[in-house]
């Protein structure tokens, strides 16, 4: 663990906590009948609960990595980040299935996975997530240039 992770941690948290407030006002739902504020409250907790993880290794870390601050974390954060402002933008238009598959590729080549893995991965994680919300949850998604 690194001690300059007390920063982006403690960025999260603070992320995590102001989403966590903005939620708590939603109605909640059950399990079986998840409401407005269900998939929120749960993305939130785990933030907090990350970033509070993340946060008590770093003051457990004995002395830390020294290095430059364009390191291969920076490298990998700005086009990661650049990638999910994409596909905020390109989910209508394209459509959920097209989008989230282009963005798990994405991610799988910053973390320079294999081709072979990086397509398997990708797949079955989409097809999953569609799954779950599509016809489990009965959650519409974006359509978009695909018939599904």
């Amino acid at each position: 663990m690194n001690s300059q992770d007390k920063i982006p941690a403690l960025a999260f948290l603070a992320i995590g906590i102001v989403a966590f407030i903005a939620v708590v006002r939603l109605p909640f739902g059950t399990i079986h009948e998840p409401d407005t504020a269900f998939f929120p409250m749960i993305i939130t907790i785990v933030i907090i609960t990350l970033s509070l993880v993340l946060l008590a290794k770093s003051y457990a870390a004995k002395g830390g990595r020294q290095g430059r601050l364009w390191n291969d974390r920076w490298q990998k954060l700005i086009p990661a980040c650049a990638g999910l402002v994409v596909y905020a933008f390109l989910l209508k238009p394209l459509g959920y299935v097209v989008c989230t598959l282009l963005i798990l590729i994405l991610f799988a080549r910053l973390e320079k996975c294999s081709w072979k893995a990086t397509v398997l991965v990708s797949f079955l994680c989409t097809f999953i997530s569609y799954a779950v919300f599509e016809w489990y949850l009965k959650s519409p998604l974006p359509q978009g240039i695909l018939p599904f």
